[in-house]
């Protein structure tokens, strides 16, 4: 698990390849609830959880991933389309939602109490982008999205995987006349 030094140094290494990179996800972290786990429980529970995630994320990442503390309950994760398996948006969408199931599945016990845990994350495709600090700064933002609409969610809009609001919307009021 990289730190922030560290990461941002992979970073500027990325955006000077940028163009010559063929595919790679950016995916922004939060475990949920952080705050009152350190509040409740104290900052002993709280480093248990991180290292938790960490545990987790190294475990199932693939070996071309990189993933990073990047502050606090942060976590970058940068999924890399160096292997065989011809990574794409379902695929990408689909290691990360693996990830966000294990976290919900865990638990850690500190002075007998069962602390449950989840992480919300933001996730964005490279296609069109020529800065990965923008491509952190979307993820940020879906990140939110998902913590706003009930926590525990991955959030991945793709020219693929986008549904058209206004759509639903329209096929629902014919059900409503």
């Amino acid at each position: 698990m990289y730190n922030r030094h560290k990461i941002d140094i992979i970073i500027a290494n990325i955006n000077i390849n940028i163009e010559k990179i063929k595919q790679f996800y950016v995916v922004f972290s939060d475990i949920d609830n952080f705050k009152k786990i350190n509040d409740q429980y104290g900052h002993d529970a709280g480093d248990k959880v991180l290292t938790t995630v960490s545990n987790i994320l190294k475990r199932e990442l693939r070996q071309d991933d990189i993933a990073a503390r990047f502050g606090g309950e942060e976590f970058l994760i940068i999924l890399n389309d160096m292997t065989k398996d011809k990574l794409n948006d379902e695929k990408a969408y689909n290691i990360i939602e693996k990830i966000r199931r294990k976290i919900e599945s865990s638990y850690i016990v500190y002075q007998g109490n069962k602390i449950k845990v989840s992480m919300t994350f933001g996730m964005v495709s490279s296609g069109g982008y020529k800065d990965v600090r923008k491509m952190i700064k979307e993820a940020d933002e879906k990140m939110y999205i998902g913590k706003r609409s009930g926590k525990n969610k991955v959030v991945f809009d793709s020219y693929n995987m986008t549904v058209n609001i206004d759509e639903i919307s329209k096929s629902d009021d014919m059900f409503n006349e």
